[in-house]
Formats: C-alpha cells, sequence, structure tokens
C-alpha cells in the first residue's frame, strides 16, 4: 500500500512480510477448512520457487568460477606458471598509460637464454624445459614489487616490465637475475661458460603524449641483441631511447 504525504513530500509504503503472509494464511486456514488444500498449495509454490532461485545462483556462482579459470589459463604460459605474451602484452600496454598520465618512467627487461638450442639439442627436451622453469623462476624471484610483471615471451625468452622505475633501477634488477641464474650452477658443457646463463636488454623512458608505446620493446630488443653480439651472460642498456622515442612523437592535432 503507497500513500503520498503532501506536508511531507514523501510516498509512504506500507508491506507484509512472508512469514506474515503465511501466518495470516493459516489463520485462514484453521477458520476455513476448504482453504487448508490451497495454502499448501501455496507454500509448495513459495517452496520451489525459492529453491529453484538457490540452484540457479548456485549454478551461476560456479559458471563465473568456470570462466575465470578459463580466462587465467588463457593467460598463464603452460610450462613456466608465469603470464603468457598476450597477458604481458596487456599489463605493458596498461602501465605504459599509466606512465604517460603520471609523466612517470617505466623499463622493460627482455631476458634470454644463451646457447638454449645447444641446450636443447644436447640434453633433450625435458631437460630444456626445466631449465625454462628454473630461469622463469628465478626472474620473477627479483620481481619484488606488487605492480612488476615477469612474463615469458615466447620460446625461450622472457620480459620483465617494471613500472615506475629508471635505468639505474632496471640495471640493478637486471644484474640481480643475472647472477642468480648463474648461482643456479645448471651444467651446460655447450656453453663456454660451462653453466647455463642469460643475456639481458634493458630499455627505459619517461613517456610522453603520443610516444609510440613499441618504441620502448624495440630499444630493449635491440640492447638483447647488443648483449648477445658481445659474448652473451651480460647486461646491456639501450641509452638512445629518449631520442628514439623524440622521433616517434605525433604532432597534436594529427
Amino acid at each position: 500500500m503507497s500513500r503520498f504525504l503532501k506536508e511531507y513530500h514523501l510516498h509512504a509504503m506500507v508491506g507484509l512480510t512472508v512469514l506474515t503472509v503465511l501466518a495470516i494464511c493459516l489463520r485462514i486456514s484453521s477458520s476455513d477448512p476448504s482453504s487448508i488444500l490451497h495454502s499448501a498449495i501455496a507454500l509448495l509454490l513459495c517452496l520451489a520457487v525459492v529453491t529453484l532461485f538457490l540452484m540457479l545462483r548456485q549454478e551461476t556462482k560456479a559458471r563465473m568460477r568456470l570462466e575465470e579459470q578459463l580466462e587465467n589459463r588463457a593467460l598463464t604460459d603452460d610450462l613456466t606458471g608465469l603470464p603468457n605474451r598476450r597477458a604481458a602484452r596487456e599489463s605493458y600496454e596498461m602501465e605504459w598509460k599509466q606512465a604517460v598520465r603520471t609523466w612517470s618512467p617505466i623499463s622493460v627487461l627482455y631476458v634470454d637464454a644463451d646457447f638454449f638450442k645447444g641446450y636443447n639439442d644436447a640434453y633433450g627436451h625435458a631437460e630444456a624445459d626445466d631449465l625454462l622453469r628454473i630461469i622463469a623462476s628465478t626472474v620473477k624471484s627479483q620481481m619484488r614489487r606488487p605492480r612488476d610483471v615477469a612474463a615469458r615471451y615466447g620460446g625461450e625468452e622472457f620480459i620483465g616490465i617494471l613500472p615506475e622505475t629508471d635505468l639505474a633501477g632496471a640495471m640493478a634488477v637486471a644484474e640481480r637475475i643475472r647472477e642468480a641464474v648463474m648461482e643456479r650452477s645448471v651444467v651446460h658443457e655447450l656453453s663456454s661458460f660451462g653453466i647455463a646463463t642469460v643475456s639481458i636488454g634493458v630499455a627505459t623512458i619517461v613517456p610522453s603524449r603520443g610516444s609510440r608505446s613499441e618504441a620502448l620493446l624495440q630499444a630493449a630488443d635491440r640492447a638483447l641483441a647488443e648483449a648477445k653480439a658481445a659474448g652473451r651472460n651480460l647486461v646491456r642498456c639501450e641509452e638512445e631511447i629518449e631520442a628514439v622515442a623524440a622521433a616517434d612523437l605525433v604532432p597534436a592535432g594529427n
């Protein structure tokens, strides 16, 4: 029942609870025996509706959990348990936009297993997979802040995304990763170092509106190529990233 209260400019609404309605039905049933059957049917219908609602809610929750699990699997590398390339790109684009908004640095590391093809040929796929898992866990262990991302980028290559990190900080993380992989002392007889190692390319930029996010990734890739060309088991940085990014700026209004 609803009534408009002019003096207060409000609508007042009054209703009955389910228990009150059931109590009324029971009183009516006791005074009119012919309504007992009707009340029983109404009660059964109410129970059926409640049961159906609970079943539908459980089914909905189960479906949502399944969809979440499938989405997580779609973003996770099966071998290492790290985020996969797709997840890494999504995280990178999100952090890039945040860096543009806040005018803060963002760094990227490309980590590549040295002489991996030779290791795979000499020791077999199972041992090669174990080595990738070791490198993955090592990279992840050095990405210590909540927003840092370690992901498998493809094959024997991994990526590290470091928001709000300058070049010095990124180089320090890269060196920790390189040293930690060496400390695992995984035998690699075909390597000039005798153990499994990694080469790492580092690039950092404070992006501005209109700069391409690909510029930073390309710079890190060039730095990785320099590390491998210089003998591997090295960390190299791209020092010309600011010039590269400036060249990619889009004039306002375009």
